[in-house]
């Protein structure tokens, strides 16, 4: 359990480093707020899943209507597996939807396991 909450921490920073990309169209309204605040939610939580803090996991919690709303994915690498194909952005999407509920799962089933050992 304890290196699974490593992998965790790791996928945010890997998310972060993707997002990094997409942060060059910033521009100051709502939405790009919230998307501003949800890469730097990422980098938190990735620093107190490591640090073994429960705030970690409950971020990730908070974090994951915001990452189905802006299609920002824990497992976007999987994505390179689609290139070349046609009409598979749907299927893309319902599967990373899927891949980010099994996660909140771990999270929570994760969170329930160790929450005595998380301050």
């Amino acid at each position: 359990m304890k290196y699974l909450i490593y992998i965790l921490a790791i996928l945010d920073l890997a998310t972060c480093f993707y997002m990094s990309y997409l942060l060059e169209m910033f521009v100051f309204d709502f939405l790009h707020i919230l998307f501003l605040l949800l890469f730097i939610s990422f980098i938190a939580s990735a620093i107190l899943l490591v640090w073994k803090k429960k705030l970690g996991i409950l971020l990730n919690f908070i974090q994951f209507p915001f990452r189905v709303y802006f299609a920002i994915y824990s497992f976007w690498f999987i994505s390179s597996l689609f290139k070349g194909v046609k009409d598979i952005a749907p299927q893309f999407f319902i599967f990373a939807t899927i891949l980010e509920i099994c996660r909140l799962i771990i999270s929570f089933v994760t969170y329930r396991k160790l929450k005595k050992t998380y301050k």
